[in-house]
């Protein structure tokens, strides 16, 4: 309790925190114009890909949609994690509103706060939980990044087919049978046609 009071929560105004919400927010407006962007260019690619002939140009769509896909999930990890920093800043608004709002109440109202031991100690706990939880997700999601980038080799990854290069392909690659039947259809149906003529 002694270090609490000596902490600089005193002195934080609801000003800042609000201005801080804001900055957060535009960030986060920003993240999800670049997640609806890389998933509309995902669709369109994912379409050319089906329709192209070429395996080299399979290929290059593929990898494409896999940077896009990867640039999409960054955005969308950094979006939640600038969500759950807003939602920490809106509680710590909320608790500036209800330390102004019990302050300018009756002396009797506060006081009746203020014994209420128990409560206050629940409070305390559930704001150290929360950090404790926020910076445990920072430690994790480290964690992952340094997994990620040990697994990576850059011939492979650079020019190689990776596994789901390989599923892409596959995806693109089951339109062509569907389109080179259309294609046997209607050469029969010719053929027929010349054979009845003789």
């Amino acid at each position: 309790m002694g270090l609490f009071k000596r902490n600089k929560f005193k002195k934080l105004k609801r000003e800042d925190v609000v201005n801080a919400i804001v900055t957060l927010q535009e960030q986060l407006d920003k993240l999800e114009e670049v997640i609806a962007t890389s998933q509309a260019k995902i669709e369109e690619l994912m379409k050319k890909g089906t329709a192209e002939k070429d395996r080299d140009m399979k290929i290059f769509y593929a990898k494409q949609i896999n940077a896009l896909k990867a640039q999409k999930q960054n955005a969308i990890k950094r979006s939640s994690y600038l969500m759950y920093n807003i939602r920490l800043l809106e509680r710590v608004k909320d608790t500036i509103d209800d330390n102004d709002f019990f302050r300018n109440t009756s002396a009797a109202s506060l006081n009746g706060l203020l014994a209420d031991q128990k409560g206050l100690a629940d409070f305390l706990r559930r704001g150290l939980a929360t950090k404790m939880g926020a910076e445990q997700a920072l430690v994790a999601a480290e964690r992952t990044f340094d997994e990620i980038e040990a697994g990576y080799v850059e011939s492979e990854e650079i020019y190689g087919i990776r596994d789901n290069d390989d599923e892409l392909l596959a995806m693109f690659e089951m339109a062509d049978p569907i389109a080179d039947e259309g294609v046997a259809d209607a050469a029969d149906s010719t053929a027929t046609a010349d054979t009845t003529e003789d």
